[in-house]
């Protein structure tokens, strides 16, 4: 067979090998690209989950954080200037109308929700606020009534004296941390009257069993306070769930944080601590159930109380514990 024949065929078979080893190579990578596609997909996946997961918690722990700083501030100064028992609170006001009448200046109580009662879901704290006025001078009863000088007027108190009907109104209420021999709040009984050096004389009021029984007095440079109160508890609003606070001071109840699913307070027998524990959701809802069961650090006996629907939403259970320095 001529040579150039022979090589011919042998090209021929060369290039069959070719097309072969070619589609074989062509059908691996076919085969080979889902499979690389899918791991990149999933490599991808991972940590975009992780991510989501991480920044719908930051949501949720956010939440959390701003209920326990709107409960700081009044826990750190609840009972200052008052009676820490509820019968001896409840008398010092003698009055009829909630804030006055509640089971002293802190209390835990059953919080209304849909379905019934909220167990421990309603707290109620009556706390002092600075005023930045001071005593100049001591002064001492042994009546139901007292004359007060301070370096300046209480700019927040009421205008309106006792007589006017106003012992109903929390603005019309002081507090003294250095009252003897026993602290009680104080009312004002009269307009304020500005002596010639810019002091200022008060005539405050308080509500006594034996008004001769003891001389109470104010020391010199004692601090005035202001009365203040603050309800709080979680409502619904629409589809979602807020914490709520009632300052007794006309607004009504105001939305503070949004996303709050639930809140419960356990004040200790002692009352000087008081456990707080939030249940809050992220920002993203799912379309199936992502938190069955009781959430890690929620209280087990508070478990079937979440509603379904926040069910679909990862919840975050926290709590902190307030120390009560003033009880």
């Amino acid at each position: 067979m001529p040579a150039s024949i022979a090589l011919t065929k042998d090209s021929c078979v060369l290039r069959r090998s070719k097309r072969a080893v070619c589609l074989a190579e062509v059908l691996a990578a076919l085969l080979i690209i889902p499979v690389l596609l899918f791991g990149l997909a999933a490599a991808a996946y991972v940590p975009m989950s992780i991510m989501n997961r991480a920044e719908d918690i930051s949501v949720a722990q956010d939440r959390a954080e701003m209920v326990f700083a709107i409960l700081a501030v009044p826990l750190e100064h609840c009972g200052y200037g008052l009676p820490k028992k509820p019968e001896d609170y409840k008398y010092a006001f003698s009055s009829t109308l909630p804030p006055f009448r509640w089971e002293g200046p802190l209390s835990v109580e059953p919080a209304a929700a849909p379905g019934g009662l909220r167990e421990n879901g309603n707290c109620k704290i009556a706390y002092a606020v600075d005023t930045k006025c001071r005593t100049i001078a001591k002064a001492e009863t042994s009546s139901d009534t007292m004359w007060i000088t301070v370096n300046h007027v209480p700019e927040l108190l009421r205008s309106e004296p006792y007589s006017s009907g106003a012992g109903n109104d929390v603005n019309n209420w002081i507090l003294f941390g250095s009252m003897m021999p026993y602290c009680l709040p104080a009312r004002k009984n009269t307009t304020q009257t500005t002596l010639p050096n810019g002091d200022v004389s008060i005539s405050v009021k308080f509500n006594r069993t034996q008004p001769d029984a003891d001389t109470l007095m104010i020391p010199e440079n004692d601090e005035l306070y202001y009365l203040r109160v603050m309800e709080c508890q979680v409502r619904s609003s629409g589809e979602e769930s807020i914490f709520f606070t009632r300052d007794h001071m006309g607004t009504g109840w105001q939305p503070r944080v949004a996303g709050v699913v639930d809140v419960r307070f356990e004040l200790e027998p002692n009352r000087r601590l008081l456990h707080v524990w939030t249940l809050t959701h992220g920002a993203r809802r799912f379309g199936r159930i992502t938190t069955d069961g009781t959430p890690p650090g929620w209280p087990e006996k508070y478990a079937n109380a979440i509603p379904e629907e926040f069910r679909h939403y990862r919840l975050l259970a926290r709590e902190a514990v307030f120390h009560l320095p003033n009880l």
